[in-house]
């Protein structure tokens, strides 16, 4: 996705077009050069999001918080083929409104294209049907169900389409059934992360991620209980032959290649989010979060962590390298805004982590299991250094991918018990 760098002098410069008179107002001699102008900013550039109108919740507001009716017209973002909304995160809170809080699931006919891509830990769904479906069980479980909006990230492809980072909290009372039994009437907070792609009016694609451990927990059941129980049962989308290539960090017997300079290909921001995961999860620079992590910093991550501290953050991610010693990390996306206000960046990042699980440690003994984990993750950035980070990845698919293995491997030993084989 190709990215231009955010400054403060580009958010001074979108803000004097802005101040201008409007294409009819002006001269005709002079019109196509602004719009053209206006264009380059507001339409490819992740710019000062208060001037282009960005609705930005950073602060925890209820999604029923919307825009006010008759807000200038020209602190809208150009968006070919969206209809009535003002930027994308209006999109993305508008449609999460309609169909959550308002129960409007039909409305997903009108947000979701025909044959959107849904990514899960569980694999891929195809199809706006099975959209619905899904979202109908889950209000079913959860009739009372309200959904917060924590943030909205966004950024232009430069081709009339916007790849959108949401991370929200939803609240409701298990008085319905699931997937994992009977109504429990217990109260759940669970919060998670949903990426887009969209363009033309519609979600093309969504990457979605959540707190799954927490919720089992937050219903009264044991997570280790449900991990047994579902373990041997299957359904899941994802395709395993139970084979798999090398994991490519290395360069044959050397060292992992460097980053390298960024000659103009990422902006600075994107430069340092790429190279620091880089040196850090592919190189082993563990030295990189002192450099690159405030000494302050906060951690919000998967099964209910809470960090304070970039010495407990090293920590936590050592124990992955210690179970997953081959892993490696592959950045798939990254795009942020600029916070006037505060002075900082939010930055969205959505990753792959692929290793074998050759160690001990968190997920008990090895099994020699290759997985891939997805996860996505928000972080604050100020002053050159993470300040702060939400980062989700679904812990419970993970041990359930684990447990599988240890099944395969107590069949296969009870297999190779009860054969009699030929004897010498």
């Amino acid at each position: 996705m190709s990215e231009v760098k955010n400054t403060k002098n580009q958010a001074a410069q979108a803000e004097d077009i802005l101040r201008e008179p409007s294409g009819e107002q002006k001269e005709s001699g002079t019109g196509g050069k602004k719009e053209d102008c206006d264009r380059n900013i507001r339409y490819r550039g992740n710019v000062y999001q208060e001037t282009l109108g960005q609705l930005s919740v950073p602060l925890k507001d209820d999604i029923t918080v919307m825009w006010k009716d008759g807000k200038a017209r020209e602190q809208e973002v150009p968006m070919p083929g969206f209809g009535k909304w003002r930027d994308p995160a209006d999109f993305i809170i508008r449609h999460t409104y309609d169909i959550w809080d308002d129960k409007g699931m039909g409305k997903i006919y009108d947000h979701y294209k025909h044959n959107a891509l849904v990514h899960t830990s569980d694999g891929v769904t195809y199809g706006r049907d099975q959209v619905i479906a899904n979202s109908v069980m889950k209000l079913a479980g959860y009739p009372d169900i309200k959904d917060y909006i924590d943030d909205v990230i966004w950024a232009s492809d430069g081709n009339g389409g916007f790849h959108t980072s949401m991370r929200w909290t939803w609240i409701g009372h298990n008085t319905g059934h699931t997937i994992y039994g009977p109504p429990t009437g217990r109260k759940v907070v669970v919060w998670g992360v949903a990426n887009c792609y969209v363009k033309g009016d519609r979600v093309v694609e969504e990457w979605v991620v959540y707190n799954e451990i927490s919720l089992i927990r937050q219903l009264g059941y044991n997570p280790m209980k449900v991990l047994e129980a579902t373990a041997n049962k299957g359904g899941s989308a994802k395709a395993d032959t139970g084979t798999w290539g090398e994991i490519e960090r290395l360069n044959g017997e050397f060292a992992p290649d460097k980053f390298g300079d960024n000659n103009g290909r990422y902006s600075d921001i994107e430069y340092f989010i790429r190279k620091s995961y880089h040196e850090i999860y592919n190189r082993r620079m563990f030295n990189q979060f002192k450099d690159n992590y405030a000494p302050d910093y906060r951690y919000h991550g998967p099964s209910d962590r809470e960090l304070v501290g970039r010495g407990d953050f090293l920590q936590d991610q050592l124990n992955l390298f210690q179970a997953f010693p081959n892993l490696a990390m592959q950045v798939e996306d990254v795009y942020y805004l600029y916070d006037e206000k505060r002075d900082e960046y939010r930055c969205a990042t959505r990753w792959n982590i692929i290793g074998t699980h050759e160690g001990f440690g968190i997920y008990g003994p090895a099994t020699g299991a290759h997985v891939v984990i997805s996860g996505i993750s928000q972080h604050i950035i100020k002053d050159g250094m993470f300040r702060e980070e939400w980062s989700i990845y679904d812990e419970f698919a993970l041990m359930r991918k684990l447990a599988q293995k240890r099944m395969a491997m107590k069949d296969n030993t009870d297999g190779a018990g009860n054969d009699d084989g030929l004897k010498a």
